[in-house]
């Protein structure tokens, strides 16, 4: 790990000087909730704040529930006497399985849906499902809660047939640290799913082998890293990032401590009087768990109506990637796409949308926090306490799998990103945080007017967006979402979804059931910032 040299730094936004934060803690390895090295990313951000100068730079321990998984296996065995070991990764905070494991029938529930597990006798069987990773970060099983609904049919155990790249399993964050899942699941690659489909194909009788050994430890020890920058007034600016990771986690989430880093020694260089906020620097534990800032927010009831906004920083910069059909990923020679999630606060999506535009972090789309919180641990606990948020995050296809490495962004991405930071929090703090709250959540969705300036010769945004499943189960909601876009000197700002029933929704991800059968198409407007629009429009079979 390289040496201390925080006072050394000329330029603290300088793309180099974020890269080697990154990299420091990359070589840390993976930094999962109440493990060593979690602790290890802790101390080293603490110790940097420290160094920049933040006051009463401290650890705030608390206790989690923490689960880890020791060894596991999966075979899928043939009436004929073939056995065929299959990797695969355990979902985190499956239970553990008897000594003896399970050994039960297979049933194929197509993807998972309660329509799919109505159909399937899975009753004492494993259930094996297909599902879909929706913008890089959300698989469709758990949207669809597939898990609970094979339990509820009497399966053992589930498994999983991942659609992700080059065969990864990713590790997707868990609804709940304080819970067991129903069912043990196991997560297989995309390529690994080939020979179960194959052999499920042939017709014959096939079952499966499954055991998992995992430790439970139910009062493990996390901690909160905050530092303080003392302001002229008597209200707060909280930039908080997590510092967790499933894996070593160069875009998720160790960019975005780099910027938490970075930010706070270019604002500590700053004269006392040009903060008229007191700004908290918050790096949170456990958000793979759902856990972030859950401590955090819970011991600072007392100040959160006098926060002006939490800034959330996640998925700091990345080069963009394609997943191709065939399983690979190919570099877009863009930045990854970006998420923008504002509490329809005016005042902040302007600021937002400028240094966006100034920096270039493109292609972007404004998602408001009534449509989708990304981070429900993170942004959502100030959210739901009134608190103006805003979080600008992009996450490519290895997402949370062992290939989120250091040469996935570069230094120029993160200086980008941190520049463009450095702008949106200097302009919140010249905002009174009045000013900030009496204009929070005053967009209205169904207009996007008052986000447009018309311009001429602007080129129209592009869009691409599937459905799953198909065809979709009448009276089941299915899952329409955004795939890709592309818009290369603007935001996206309204994504509107026409589903040829008469009903319409609003935003990147939306569920929708239809009531009668039949074959509708489906039409999605995409609205940039300069008031161009464009539509995507495919069919869609209902039965």
């Amino acid at each position: 790990m390289s040496e201390q040299r925080s006072a050394s730094v000329p330029d603290p936004l300088a793309g180099g000087h974020l890269m080697q934060i990154l990299l420091d803690l990359v070589d840390l390895g993976p930094r999962r909730a109440g493990t060593s090295t979690e602790r290890q990313a802790a101390e080293y951000i603490l110790r940097r704040f420290r160094e920049i100068g933040l006051q009463h730079a401290h650890l705030e321990e608390f206790s989690i529930r923490r689960w880890e998984a020791q060894s596991w296996e999966l075979t899928a065995e043939t009436v004929s006497g073939q056995h065929f070991p299959i990797p695969c990764q355990p979902a985190w905070y499956s239970p553990i399985t008897s000594p003896e494991g399970v050994r039960a029938g297979l049933c194929y529930a197509g993807d998972g849906t309660p329509a799919d597990f109505t159909r399937c006798p899975v009753d004492g069987g494993i259930a094996v499902i297909e599902s879909k990773v929706i913008l890089n970060f959300q698989p469709a099983y758990k949207l669809f809660q597939a898990d609970q609904v094979a339990a509820q049919h009497g399966a053992q155990a589930l498994i999983v047939l991942l659609d992700a790249a080059d065969n990864l399993t990713p590790a997707f964050t868990e609804r709940e640290e304080q819970g067991l899942l129903p069912i043990p699941v196991m997560l297989v690659g995309r390529d690994d799913a080939l020979l179960l489909r194959h052999l499920l194909l042939q017709g014959d009788e096939l079952q499966a082998f499954l055991k998992l050994e995992a430790y439970l430890e139910e009062h493990a020890t996390t901690q909160d890293v905050v530092g303080i920058l003392p302001g002229s007034g008597d209200d707060f600016l909280i930039v908080g990032s997590h510092y967790d990771s499933t894996h070593s986690g160069a875009v998720d989430n160790a960019g975005s401590n780099a910027g938490l880093l970075a930010l706070a020694e270019h604002f500590a260089r700053q004269p006392f009087d040009q903060r008229s906020k007191t700004m908290i620097f918050a790096a949170h534990p456990g958000h793979e768990i759902s856990v972030g800032a859950r401590h955090f927010v819970a011991t600072r009831q007392e100040i959160l109506p006098r926060v002006a906004a939490y800034v959330s920083l996640d998925g700091f910069g990345s080069t963009g990637w394609l997943f191709e059909h065939d399983g690979g990923a190919a570099e877009t020679g863009t930045d990854e796409k970006r998420g923008i999630t504002i509490s329809g606060n005016p005042l902040i999506f302007r600021i937002v949308a400028g240094a966006v535009r100034r920096y270039h972090l493109l292609p972007a789309a404004y998602v408001p926090a009534e449509v989708t919180i990304f981070n429900p641990d993170l942004e959502g606990r100030f959210y739901a306490a009134g608190v103006p948020v805003l979080m600008i995050i992009g996450k490519p296809v290895w997402y949370h799998t062992p290939h989120d490495t250091p040469d996935k962004c570069t230094p120029d991405q993160l200086e980008r990103s941190a520049r463009a930071h450095a702008e949106i929090l200097e302009a919140l703090l010249e905002i009174s945080t009045q000013r900030l709250r009496e204009a929070d959540r005053s967009l209205s969705l169904a207009d996007p007017g008052p986000l447009i300036t018309p311009l001429p010769d602007v080129e129209h945004p592009a869009l691409l967006f599937n459905v799953v499943p198909k065809p979709v189960p009448a009276g089941v909601p299915a899952i329409f979402h955004i795939v890709d876009f592309r818009d290369p000197a603007h935001l996206v700002v309204h994504l509107e979804w026409d589903f040829g029933d008469g009903e319409r929704a609003l935003g990147p991800l939306v569920p929708h059931a239809y009531s009668v059968p039949g074959r509708y198409t489906v039409t999605v407007e995409a609205t940039n910032d300069a008031g161009r629009t464009s539509t995507a429009s495919r069919a869609v079979w209902v039965v």
